[in-house]
């Protein structure tokens, strides 16, 4: 059999098992990385203080504004897809993993796996486009081993 990892992610969570199977050849996932993305969780408002940036405006009230309108969100959001780009590629480069069935939510799972590039792409045999990071293994391993259904 195949060194295969199972990769679930979203913007807040990382976790990858190996497959392995068991005598009589029933599938088994063991939990080989859980890394919690910090910057994932909670609300951006908890973040940035509400102070820090303001700047007074000369107007006749005098009243402060609320800084410059920034562009917080994305540059979070683009350094959570490098991190966890990061860590998928460390991954793919272990001499034993030779396949990854990899799953992470369809609007980060493209720019998740172009950051990581060619090489992680070449190792993936399947890519499900679902946030499947806080399902058990029963569901994560359902989600990637059972055939999928013909389509007419």
């Amino acid at each position: 059999m195949t060194n295969t990892i199972i990769v679930a992610t979203d913007l807040g969570a990382f976790k990858a098992y190996r497959l392995d199977r068991t005598a009589l050849n029933t599938p088994r996932l063991e939990l080989i990385e859980d890394m919690e993305l910090v910057d994932g969780h909670g609300r951006l408002g908890d973040k940035v203080t509400d102070q820090a940036g303001r700047y007074s405006i000369p107007m006749q009230s005098m009243a402060m504004s609320n800084g410059e309108r920034q562009k917080i969100g994305l540059e979070l959001k683009r350094r959570l897809i490098k991190q966890i780009a990061g860590r998928l590629t460390k991954l793919a480069n272990r001499r034993d993993v030779e396949e990854i069935y990899f799953s992470a939510a369809s609007e980060v799972n493209e720019m998740i796996l172009d950051e990581a590039g060619p090489q992680v792409r070449g190792k993936i045999e399947k890519n499900v486009a679902c946030n499947l990071a806080k399902l058990d293994k029963k569901e994560l391993l359902r989600h990637f081993l059972e055939p999928e259904p013909a389509t007419r």
